[in-house]
């Protein structure tokens, strides 16, 4: 399927819903265009935009493109090249200033697992709300969540539509639950991986000629998270796949 980048780009958000102003929909981290696999969370943090004093990060800072970067006032009023701009800078987020201390720890895992990467373009990072929010996610009202899960659904199926995508991988307990919840795919526990007194359980199914698989335990904020752990985790996700 092509990706409608212009509609999908000059999209406005939900009103009321937490929303930073001034920042395009983050279509994809990495090359979605071409990537392999992809992995799969809930949204995009807020430091891709703003510094520690809530901000907008500015220049050689920048992470993504803000619209006043792009020379643009408002979403609507993006023209071609300015959509251009905003969608080859979220291409090419992995070669010019990723969130490292988030993306490495994935990175490693499905390079183990799966032989792919952010950083040569083979793997890209889709979220199921496009929208980086302040406050963050987990501080947001459930109606805000229910409508940034709603208004993106439209086109995360579309990403996820596209051939050559073939592994979708998704990264913690609360991004399977939004998964199944939102009906997207029905995920079937299919092994379970011992974590000192707790336990990370795998997930797998197969929908649409594509293979997803998610664990629940989250990387980059879960207790007890051992480097054992992470040493496992890509060799049991290939077991699972088998």
């Amino acid at each position: 399927m092509r990706i409608d980048w212009n509609n999908m780009i000059r999209r406005t958000p939900p009103n009321g819903v937490g929303v930073i102003p001034g920042c395009p929909p983050v279509v994809a981290f990495g090359r979605v265009d071409v990537a392999r696999v992809a992995t799969l969370g809930l949204n995009p943090s807020k430091v891709e935009y703003l510094d520690t004093s809530g901000a907008l990060l500015q220049d050689d800072k920048a992470r993504l493109p803000t619209l006043a970067a792009a020379g643009a006032e408002r979403l609507r009023g993006l023209t071609d090249d300015q959509v251009t701009t905003v969608r080859d800078r979220q291409l090419r987020y992995f070669d010019r200033r990723p969130y490292r201390r988030w993306f490495d720890q994935l990175d490693r895992v499905i390079t183990g697992a799966f032989d792919v990467s952010y950083y040569d373009g083979s793997a890209c990072h889709l979220d199921l709300v496009q929208w980086a929010t302040a406050p963050t996610w987990s501080s947001l009202g459930k109606e805000a969540r229910c409508a940034l899960l709603a208004e993106g659904r439209h086109w995360l199926e579309q990403l996820l539509a596209r051939d050559g995508l073939d592994v979708v991988v998704v990264n913690g307990r609360s991004v399977i639950d939004a998964v199944v919840a939102m009906g997207l795919v029905e995920l079937n526990e299919v092994a379970v991986i011992p974590m000192g007194h707790t336990t990370c359980r795998i997930f797998a199914a197969k929908h649409s000629g594509q293979q997803w698989i998610g664990w629940s335990t989250n990387l980059q904020s879960s207790l007890g998270v051992t480097t054992e752990f992470r040493e496992a985790l890509p060799h049991r996700l290939t077991e699972a796949l088998t």
